[in-house]
């Protein structure tokens, strides 16, 4: 009993790893030096200016050692294991079969580790990559959401596709870039709760069905 016990649990791993990157990141955000690409000396972590990915940058804007990347960068970390675990578990819940078990996983699985990738040198081939293999992986979602007649998650999850490229859209072709800050936060915000959405009510439909 003790082990089943353990084992249900699991399946809300990926909620707790979403709770805790937004803890780590709000952490990170508070102890962030200061500096935005808008007002290079301004103390603190600009909301209306900054980018998350400021957070894990090794130097803060205004050239001070960013003492709050070891937060972020632990916070992005617990998120991307524990997202790539919800990639795995998810067609198992919804027994799917080949090819779609398949492209979920190793979609979502390249997409959380591209993910980890953009907070290198190679921020912009990754953030590209991550965005394809993660839109591949929700849109393959979609079966088992239509198999459950969950349609109203796959449809704010369309939204969430177009929130993604809307950010790539911006940041490629720099219009509205000044927007670009607050439409990261809003698209981070948005893709959070609809995985956390989705993964407490598969998780609690499982108990039920046991």
């Amino acid at each position: 009993m003790k082990q089943l016990n353990i084992r249900d649990s699991i399946r809300f791993l990926p909620s707790a790893g979403i709770v805790l990157y937004i803890g780590f990141y709000l952490l990170a955000a508070y102890l962030y030096p200061g500096g935005s690409r808008a007002f290079p000396e301004r103390e603190g972590f600009d909301w209306q200016n900054s980018y998350w990915c400021n957070l894990t940058d090794p130097y803060s804007i205004n050239g001070e050692i960013n003492t709050a990347r070891p937060y972020a960068m632990f916070g992005v970390v617990i998120l991307c294991l524990c997202l790539a675990y919800f990639f795995y578990s998810f067609p198992r819940f919804f027994k799917l079969r080949t090819p779609w078990n398949k492209l979920i996983e190793y979609s979502g699985g390249l997409a959380c580790t591209f993910a980890l990738l953009i907070h290198t040198d190679l921020h912009d081939s990754m953030a590209v990559l991550a965005s394809v293999f993660g839109s591949v992986s929700i849109i393959s979602l979609f079966l088992g959401l239509r198999r459950q007649g969950w349609v109203h998650f796959i449809w704010t999850g369309c939204i969430c596709i177009l929130m993604v490229a809307l950010n790539g859209y911006i940041y490629f072709t720099g219009h509205y870039i000044e927007l670009l800050p607050i439409i990261q936060k809003i698209t981070f915000v948005a893709v959070l709760l609809w995985f956390l959405a989705l993964n407490l009510t598969f998780s609690r439909t499982a108990d039920r069905l046991k």
